[in-house]
């Protein structure tokens, strides 16, 4: 499934948004400063605007300043491997069998298909995945580590994709349903 899954992003749809996140992530690499106006557009020169997934624009251009777009591939197919493997195995780890969980797996990764691109929205896809794996496990885990963990996983999210918000609220849907 995970093999599948990585297979079928290593073309990826076209995406003008990774231009965008080049464009931005050259910018505050070569300034060494965040952006607080808009860079880009004519028409709103000088406007506030602050790129939200700039830690992933920041990473999208190193890789591609460093290998090109065969580097932003590897990590596209990479960061898709991960999220079906750690999907994979939450379903695994609340006692679904292989019978049950390849082909839910393979339906979640046929539909998203289309959202596989070269954006911070791939590094969101492998956070709800581990987040849902953790909360699926959570009555395993006591003390510290139960809220240590999804702080640190919150925090790099919150500088990798603008969804951040996705992580509370999926936690607080999933306590209330428990509760």
């Amino acid at each position: 499934v995970t093999a599948f899954a990585m297979a079928i992003v290593v073309r990826p749809l076209p995406n003008l948004d990774l231009w965008w996140l080049l464009a931005t992530g050259r910018r505050i690499v070569e300034t060494h400063r965040y952006i607080y106006t808009d860079p880009f557009s004519f028409t709103l020169a000088g406007v506030p605007w602050s790129p939200q997934s700039y830690a992933s624009a920041i990473l999208l251009f190193l890789l591609h300043k460093t290998g090109g777009m065969g580097a932003i591939t590897v990590l596209r197919v990479g960061l898709v491997g991960l999220t079906v493997a750690l999907g994979f195995r939450s379903l695994r780890s609340i006692g679904a069998s292989w019978a049950i969980a390849a082909p839910l797996v393979m339906v979640a990764v046929i539909t998203s298909h289309s959202r596989f691109t070269d954006r911070g929205q791939l590094f969101e896809y492998v956070f709800i995945a581990w987040l849902m794996g953790f909360l699926l496990t959570a009555h395993e885990r006591r003390g510290k580590s139960f809220f240590v963990l999804p702080a640190l996983v919150q925090l790099a999210w919150v500088q990798l994709h603008s969804s951040f918000l996705l992580g509370p609220a999926l936690t607080a849907i999933f306590f209330a349903a428990e509760w």
